[in-house]
């Protein structure tokens, strides 16, 4: 795939900071994990590790997502999207998401 290529992350980078740039990484995340893009074949465009890295990346800087990522990353840990799995890390995060929601 080239620098110049039309897909989904290239169009992400060039948002630059727009405001919309975080949505964008949220339904980019959405289409990594999925498989989904440009590509005919999908399975060309799952890529897990890119997956988690975005998911990752929109838990620690963006509260507008924090909980969505949250849930995103324990089911991440749970089956091994992107990350050895670990059930440690993935109970740790449902017990945030628990003390969270009791709020």
């Amino acid at each position: 795939m080239s620098a110049n290529q039309k897909t989904p992350e290239n169009e992400y980078k060039n948002l630059k900071d727009s405001k919309f740039k975080y949505d964008a990484k949220f339904y980019l995340a959405k289409q990594y994990e999925n498989g989904l893009g440009l590509s005919k074949n999908y399975s060309d465009f799952k890529d897990d590790k890119r997956t988690f890295e975005f998911y990752s990346h929109l838990y620690t800087s963006i509260p507008k997502y924090k909980s969505f990522a949250r849930n995103s990353l324990i089911k991440c840990y749970k089956l091994g999207i992107g990350v050895e799995m670990d059930e440690e890390q993935a109970y740790k995060l449902e017990n945030e998401a628990l003390r969270y929601d009791r709020r």
